[in-house]
């Protein structure tokens, strides 16, 4: 034996040449091919195919070799291995075919389902046709709340879209949407179109002639009462006399002892007077109604001090209804304190007052000696009047009409209101509202003044855009 064959049995222990190693490295080449066909593949031809090449190529190499037998036994072992080898992976892939064939099944019924959803969405035309037979809005919001509400077809498959596969979903989900849309807006025209015809049947029903002028809609009243007040307002602002106001609910001492009205007067008497239990204290003197506006007096001088030129309307309260009287009446006062005031002021004050409340050039009055407990010395006020077939004329003729009454503040008054009575002195008078809106506007009945009869209302009422002026005029 040469030189290299010993060489080549020391190297390889069993006796084998180079060739031998060579058929070995090319079976291992074999199984790794076969091995990675089989994880991709399970096509069992081209294995066997790999296995055929590869023998072919391992009996081509040891053709030439010298220890044939030797070679021949080498070789049926790694070839009954490759075969061993290649029956399980043959087993193993026949294993994962059939799992393959099991979910392309699963895979295609899944696909039928949704291929049988995607034309139920794609086929609106039954939400159409279902609409057609719609003639109401009640039956419309029934197929509204049956396809689109909380329990509605569509909105279960909407909710379902969570569990699909992210592709199915991607497909699926703006069908759905679309389809969604598309009802709505033919609920909202099939809205339309039976709002349109219910309007067309009451237009059919309902006649109106357009061309005929509108209905005249009567206009609030300003009541006979609030127009004098603004009035007698106007005027005596004009003389420099200020607005004051005070509580309808008084105590004793404002409405009575101020007043110099002794406890035995019989405007203090229960059946004159209104009176208001204290809740606080049983012992103190019961609250009144104010029987005049007296007390703003009182409340103005303790308040603001003098001098002070004040005038007080407001409403009264006495015991007492009749033609001419009411329980409920209203009345101003006035109120003049300063150091030089007398009669002769008042008097022009009253005469103004009248000539331009009555809008007569001459209004003569006549002054009559009276007796009220907080002026000193009093009078009784007269106007000249005369009655011409059942009508009052103010400023002519023979006849007298009491109208209101006055005097000089009374001394022990200035002294409870803390004025120094030896430097100041002034006058006070006071008169209804309500009479001598009857003597102006020749209204014969006070009650009738708060009966809200509404047709007496708009017989004697003024215009909201009345409003009484000195420069424009008191009766507009």
């Amino acid at each position: 034996m040469s030189t290299n064959s010993t060489k080549n049995k020391k190297n390889n222990p069993l006796g084998l040449s180079q060739t031998i190693i060579d058929a070995n490295q090319t079976i291992s080449k074999i199984f790794l091919e076969v091995q990675d066909v089989a994880k991709n593949s399970s096509n069992l031809p081209a294995i066997n195919e790999i296995i055929n090449e590869g023998i072919k190529e391992v009996q081509a190499t040891t053709k030439a070799t010298e220890n044939i037998a030797t070679v021949n036994k080498v070789l049926n072992a790694r070839l009954n291995e490759l075969r061993n080898s290649t029956k399980d992976i043959t087993d193993h892939v026949q294993v994962q075919t059939k799992g393959i064939r099991d979910f392309a099944l699963h895979v295609d019924s899944i696909t039928s389902r949704f291929d049988a959803l995607r034309q139920s969405i794609m086929n609106t035309s039954k939400y159409i046709e279902a609409l057609q037979n719609v003639h109401d809005e009640i039956t419309l919001e029934q197929f509204r709340v049956n396809h689109l509400g909380k329990k509605g077809d569509i909105s279960l498959e909407l909710r379902k879209l969570g569990a699909m596969d992210p592709n199915q979903r991607k497909e699926i989900a703006p069908l759905l949407n679309g389809l969604k849309g598309d009802i709505n807006q033919a609920i909202s025209q099939k809205k339309q179109e039976l709002f349109e015809k219910a309007l067309e049947e009451q237009l059919q029903q309902e006649w109106l002639d357009v061309t005929l002028p509108g209905r005249a809609r009567r206009q609030g009243t300003i009541h006979p009462v609030s127009q004098t007040i603004d009035q007698a307002v106007a005027i005596f602002s004009d003389m420099g006399f200020s607005y004051a106001e005070g509580p309808q609910v008084e105590t004793d001492w404002y409405n009575f002892d101020a007043l110099n009205i002794p406890p035995e007067h019989p405007a203090r008497q229960e059946h004159d007077t209104f009176f208001v239990k204290s809740d606080t204290n049983e012992d103190k003197s019961p609250n009144v109604l104010r029987t005049h506006t007296s007390p703003v007096q009182i409340r103005s001088m303790t308040r603001q001090g003098v001098p002070i030129r004040i005038i007080a309307p407001g409403r009264v309260y006495r015991c007492d209804y009749d033609q001419t009287h009411t329980p409920m009446f209203h009345q101003i006062e006035g109120l003049a304190i300063d150091k030089n005031l007398n009669m002769a002021h008042l008097k022009w004050t009253l005469e103004e007052f009248c000539r331009t409340f009555f809008e007569v050039d001459n209004a003569e009055l006549r002054f009559r000696a009276s007796h009220f407990p907080f002026t000193e010395p009093s009078a009784e006020v007269d106007i000249r009047c005369s009655w011409e077939k059942g009508q009052l004329k103010i400023g002519e003729g023979s006849d007298w009409l009491e109208i209101l009454g006055c005097g000089m503040v009374h001394p022990n008054v200035l002294t409870a209101c803390g004025v120094d009575k030896t430097q100041y002195q002034g006058f006070a008078f006071g008169m209804g509202l309500d009479r001598i809106a009857m003597l102006k506007y020749g209204i014969p009945d006070l009650r009738s003044f708060f009966e809200s009869d509404i047709r007496w209302l708009r017989h004697y009422g003024f215009l909201p855009v009345d409003v009484p002026s000195l420069h424009s005029g008191l009766s507009l």
